[in-house]
């Protein structure tokens, strides 16, 4: 996996705050994702926690954003969203500064998806996930490999010839 968010080809952002029960949803992949996708690389999963400011720096091709959206589902519904679905309130940092521009302007410049998770109950200082959202895990894996095969498939068949 890439050392650096500066020289990936595909970032995985996982996004959340694992304080707000469900929104912790994203960051709870790292991990995970981390162990599938070890040895592409091309690629870097990166916990942003709320550090949409990030967005700004990013030089990649692909950005896979990962986060808890309330987009009006059964809670743990998964649901594939480009930026244009998105509120543009949705990503701001603690001080409240809009951070929906560098996003808008970093689809001019990589391929963006969203993968989104509805949350069930997202309030303060509540840890751990809801039975519904964490249920969904095996399946917003599976969805987050899927888009991003093309940059860690051939590394995975180079290994198997070794």
């Amino acid at each position: 996996m890439s050392e650096s968010i500066c020289d990936a080809e595909v970032v995985i952002a996982c996004c959340g705050n694992p304080l707000f029960g469900d929104n912790g949803f994203a960051t709870s992949l790292v991990p995970v994702l981390k162990q599938k996708l070890n040895g592409a690389t091309r690629l870097k999963v990166v916990d942003f926690g709320r550090g949409y400011f990030l967005f700004g720096i990013l030089e990649c091709k692909r950005l896979v954003l990962v986060d808890s959206i309330d987009f009006g589902g059964a809670p743990g519904e998964l649901k594939k969203l480009s930026i244009d679905d998105v509120d543009e309130n949705r990503y701001a940092d603690h001080q409240g500064w809009q951070t929906s521009t560098p996003l808008n302007d970093l689809k001019e410049r990589c391929d963006v998806t969203i993968i989104a998770c509805q949350p069930k109950s997202c309030k303060q200082i509540e840890f751990g996930l809801t039975e519904e959202v964490s249920g969904s895990i095996p399946k917003a894996i599976e969805l987050i490999q899927k888009e991003v095969e093309d940059f860690y498939e051939p590394v995975l068949e180079e290994r198997e010839k070794i």
